[in-house]
């Protein structure tokens, strides 16, 4: 977005924010494979990324335009996420690592979502159950499958589509399993590594943090100090 008061969004917000109760915002990564063959590795080094201090800027920018137009100056409009996630452009054969750009896009926006509770009303990932509607993901062998399924359909090779499917289940099942047990009230934990989020959680009788690692790094000997 153009954000010059004169730019896209700053025209759009002068005009509109006050006949709004919210705005409705999309944010997705963007991974370009290197070619749509089967064997072609799914981990593409062209990528655009909207994470960290990409997402952080934005949404900072978007709360302070919206303040500054507000009844009292100084009240940003509230966000509902209505959809983030991963994206791809082409289509790509499906590949388990593709699940990977996905979970990865989803886990670190959801972590900063959870640092704006009064700003944010509602953050949706972008994962569906099976599309059954989309001819792509009835290619034979679903070879060209929909990336953001829960159950990709797979047509037996030689076989009509219309009546013969497999429905099996992908990686994205893994994300609402990490989090399906997280429960009680979220505290503030903060990490002094930029690239590793924090979020915490207490209950009578436990606490839960949740850690996510931003970096492409392989290093695996990463340590944190948390507070």
């Amino acid at each position: 977005s153009d954000w010059r008061s004169n730019g896209t969004f700053g025209e759009f917000a002068a005009a509109a924010v006050g006949h709004m109760d919210c705005l409705s915002v999309h944010f997705y990564d963007t991974y370009i494979p290197e070619s749509d063959e089967e064997d072609t590795d799914p981990f593409s080094g062209n990528f655009t990324v909207h994470l960290g201090g990409n997402l952080l800027a934005e949404l900072d920018l978007q709360e302070a335009a919206t303040a500054r137009l507000s009844a009292n100056g100084r009240s940003p409009m509230p966000l509902l996420v209505s959809e983030y996630g991963g994206g791809f452009k082409g289509t790509p054969r499906y590949t388990a690592g593709h699940d990977w750009w996905i979970l990865r896009a989803i886990t670190g926006k959801l972590m900063h979502f959870l640092d704006r509770p009064d700003r944010i009303l509602k953050a949706l990932p972008f994962i569906v159950g099976k599309a059954t509607w989309n001819a792509a993901s009835k290619a034979n062998n679903g070879s060209h499958s929909y990336p953001w399924l829960l159950w990709r359909t797979v047509t037996p090779k030689g076989a009509d589509p219309k009546s013969k499917t497999v429905f099996l289940e992908t990686h994205l099942h893994k994300w609402f399993e990490l989090f399906a047990d997280l429960d009680g009230e979220r505290f503030l934990a903060h990490s002094d590594d930029a690239e590793v989020q924090v979020q915490a959680f207490r209950s009578a009788n436990r606490w839960q943090v949740v850690l996510n690692n931003l970096a492409f790094s392989e290093d695996s000997g990463r340590t944190v100090q948390l507070h």
